[in-house]
């Protein structure tokens, strides 16, 4: 009787049963009719293995998944939307712990692994026409390589000169260059923020994400490294790869997260050793064909969108640039600046401030660059201190009921442990030009640990600006 269900009915058992794939399997059997309802849900997501060495990942292996899909199962490629690729490594020599022999033949035994799964991908993925799926890859490490008797220690922040560097699979340009694109592609995800996991070098996943035309979506989230020098290895690799991302991207997601089981405060790094900040004027132009933009974790100089000289004005340098497409933009910086300088202050007899010239020349250079954004939503930029203490500034605007017309929010929060630690953030003057703020507009300032200043801009844009676009 199953087959004189009506198809809505079926597809909503369908969605029901999606997490629950033995299930799905077994509908697919009943008849015809259940399985060309029944295998869209369960081809929907799929989580793929690249080889055996641990049966326990994913729900198929590369190999199986390539005969499921193959010949008389072609069709079933339209089903898939989002494909997991766990690529399992012979070693697991993680991110985080410090046990790691700095054995290279270990690294090697990885790579070479790496290499293969990877180029096997491609070579599944190479002739797929008329479909658009998410990827996800991640990789997982199955022998632990501590010797017997031996006991496992973990990475100790005040020897970083000790540890080895942490791992990371990489391919090399002369294999990378073997890569055929894939149209197929249309939003990548890359993640090594687990604490079980090992990472990609991002140098590599930039490189790979070139490999995708149609790339529209790109998402990468790193756990933080701890040594200076991996810093700054991968702060020029994201300078030099959102360099040659494809233009079809429009959402750009990166993330470098601490370990949250680790007690520990981001030591500031200088990371540029005398240098500009070339990552700023890139990311600038970079940003330009974008919808979405998201940065946690890094440094990245304040007026980056909008170059300003010395007093907080636009410089002589800057254009008449615009960002047609932006919609929202998302910073959580680290607290301190590329060159390494911190911004608070801890005098001997307290109480603890902030540098407020940073945070003054990030909301000066947003009033203006939002003058050339004319489908800005919404700006989030916060910059963490330890645990729940930050500076937050926001920027949304919403249609009013009563007039019709668009309004304006900023906000700026400033959260510390104790009302004896004055942090609180206040615009100046410079900031309140930027932003075309009147004395007409409302000022709040409420309570508790919680200082926060709120400005009610009349209209959005305001009526004297010009987008110039």
């Amino acid at each position: 009787m199953g087959n004189w269900l009506p198809l809505e009915v079926l597809s909503e058992v369908a969605e029901y049963l999606e997490e629950d794939r033995d299930s799905l399997v077994q509908c697919t059997l009943v008849c015809r009719w259940w399985k060309a309802v029944f295998e869209r849900l369960l081809y929907r997501k799929l989580d793929v293995r690249s080889n055996d060495l641990d049966t326990s990942i994913g729900d198929l292996s590369l190999t199986w998944f390539q005969v499921l899909i193959s010949g008389a199962g072609n069709t079933r490629r339209s089903f898939i939307k989002r494909l997991n690729y766990h690529i399992v490594l012979p070693y697991d020599l993680g991110v985080w712990s410090n046990h790691i022999p700095d054995d290279q033949a270990y690294r090697k035994a990885n790579d070479d692994v790496f290499r293969v799964a990877i180029t096997d991908l491609f070579a599944a993925l190479s002739l797929w026409e008329n479909t658009r799926f998410s990827l996800a890859l991640d990789l997982v490490g199955c022998q632990k390589t501590i010797e017997p008797g031996m006991e496992e220690t973990f990475f100790d922040w005040q020897e970083e000169e000790q540890a080895a560097a942490p791992y990371q699979a990489r391919l090399y340009s002369s294999e990378l260059s073997k890569l055929p694109d894939l149209w197929s592609i249309s939003k990548l995800l890359v993640s090594d923020d687990d604490i079980n996991s090992t990472g990609i070098w991002s140098g590599t996943t930039f490189e790979i994400a070139q490999c995708f035309p149609t790339l529209q979506t790109l998402e990468l989230d790193y756990a933080a490294h701890e040594d200076s020098e991996s810093q700054r290895e991968r702060r020029r690799a994201l300078t030099e790869g959102i360099k040659k991302l494809p233009p079809t991207l429009k959402t750009f997601h990166y993330s470098e997260l601490d370990n949250p089981i680790m007690e520990m405060e981001n030591e500031p790094v200088d990371l540029l050793l005398g240098g500009s900040d070339m990552l700023a004027p890139t990311m600038r132009d970079f940003a330009l064909q974008l919808r979405e933009l998201k940065l946690i974790g890094i440094t990245i100089s304040p007026d980056f969108l909008w170059p300003l000289d010395q007093t907080g004005k636009p410089a002589s340098s800057t254009t008449a640039v615009s960002w047609p497409h932006l919609e929202t933009f998302e910073l959580g910086l680290l607290p301190y600046l590329p060159n390494g300088e911190c911004l608070r202050k801890v005098p001997h007899d307290y109480p603890i401030t902030i540098k407020p010239e940073p945070f003054h020349r990030f909301c000066i250079a947003m009033g203006y660059a939002a003058r050339h954004m004319p489908r800005l939503t919404s700006i989030e930029y916060c910059v963490c201190f330890e645990d729940d203490c930050f500076n937050r500034f926001n920027f949304s605007h919403y249609v009013s009921k009563v007039t019709a017309t668009r309004k304006g929010i900023l906000r700026w929060i400033s959260r510390w442990h104790s009302e004896e630690c004055p942090v609180q953030y206040v615009p100046d003057e410079r900031v309140k030009n930027a932003w075309g703020w009147s004395q007409d507009t409302e000022v709040f300032n409420p309570y508790g640990l919680n200082k926060e200043i709120i400005w009610k801009l009349p209209c959005w844009p305001p009526e004297s600006w010009s987008y110039g676009i």
